[in-house]
């Protein structure tokens, strides 16, 4: 497989979860997965036991881990995905966004906006076409 196709099963493993939670929750933590060195796909996430951390320290964690598992040339391919929004010429809002990067110098953010419908017994996820845009290395540097 490519640096881009073992990124994107990466984000195919993720996005399912993520919709899980959405529908679930309405809303998600930011989340991980990694492929190591045997092209295995392991998720990943971080938890210090508190129970609503700010995301964005979730996320810095999440770099971390996997940049030291990089570092040490356990993996391959890194994906974190968080909740975030944003704006384009055609939408402004809610968008599961992924930051990829692979040890063949690949790197880009997918992020997939979407509209959240709430339902009295479960919500529902309404996946726009992803944009896709090059991103700076923070794993694999």
């Amino acid at each position: 497989m490519t640096p881009k196709e073992e990124c994107e099963e990466l984000m195919n493993i993720v996005l399912p979860a993520i919709i899980q939670f959405l529908e679930k929750n309405g809303g998600f933590f930011p989340v991980g997965a990694v492929m190591n060195s045997a092209r295995e796909t392991v998720l990943t996430a971080f938890y210090d036991g508190i129970e609503k951390p700010e995301s964005q320290e979730v996320i810095d964690n999440l770099v971390m881990i996997h940049r030291n598992s990089a570092d040490s040339e356990e993996i391959v391919a890194s994906c974190i995905a968080y909740d975030t929004r944003i704006t384009t010429d055609d939408y402004s809002g809610d968008a599961i966004s992924f930051s990829l990067e692979h040890e063949d110098g690949y790197s880009v953010e997918v992020a997939f906006p979407y509209e959240l419908k709430k339902k009295l017994f479960k919500n529902t996820v309404n996946l726009k076409p992803p944009i896709a845009s090059e991103n700076s290395k923070k794993i694999f540097i």
